[in-house]
């Protein structure tokens, strides 16, 4: 005769396996996302200096050609101080770090061609890309910037080196003069990004999962 039905023990072995699978899954996902978090932060600012050096804002018929240069800008969705986003843009009308940046003065996405941009709402549009809302993607909710940092956002001039301000009354003004640290916190853990001063050289300085 042929058993067609699990024992009630089997059963029960079954489910206890699938348990012992689980949690030992779940620390992975987590340490996953916050690489995964890392690595796309990392990846687009350097993507950022990339474009400050190869797009030269110098213009000497300006006076506020230093003011447009590329930057990062790491922001709040709209109604809320917990839910992040970030664009990737140059300031063309240098309308200033609070002014919200347009999505025709913002960089895309190498991969897909879409802009990395959101206009606040954090909810992306078609040609947008949705991993520059790093608060839905990877339960980001916390942002802070220490050592050379002063504003939430990171600009490049053609030299490769980081600002932390571009709207003082000269183009040297805001030069980081000391290392910056971006600590990134969330649902999985958090990271900090370091910012080399002068080089502008980028790397992942801490993770915690």
């Amino acid at each position: 005769m042929i058993r067609k039905a699990f024992t009630f023990i089997e059963l029960v072995f079954v489910v206890v396996v699938i348990g012992i699978l689980t949690m030992l899954a779940i620390p992975r996902m987590h340490s996953t996302a916050v690489q995964e978090a890392a690595d796309q932060i990392l990846s687009h600012i350097r993507l950022t200096q990339h474009l400050a050096m190869i797009d030269n804002t110098y213009d000497v018929n300006d006076a506020n050609w230093y003011k447009k240069r590329w930057r990062i800008s790491f922001r709040d969705c709209s109604g809320s101080s917990t839910d992040k986003y970030y664009v990737v843009y140059r300031d063309s009308n240098a309308g200033g770090a609070s002014a919200a940046p347009g999505k025709n003065e913002s960089a895309k996405n190498p991969h897909n061609g879409k802009y990395l941009y959101n206009n606040g709402s954090c909810t992306p549009q078609d040609d947008e890309a949705k991993e520059v809302l790093i608060g839905r993607k990877f339960g980001i909710n916390s942002f802070t910037n220490s050592g050379g940092c002063q504003n939430q956002y990171i600009a490049f001039d053609a030299l490769g080196r980081p600002f932390s301000n571009t709207y003082g009354s000269n183009p040297v003004d805001g030069i980081m003069k000391s290392d910056c640290n971006l600590t990134f916190s969330g649902n999985y853990g958090s990271f900090t990004i370091t910012i080399s001063k002068e080089t502008g050289y980028t790397y992942i300085a801490a993770l915690n999962d």
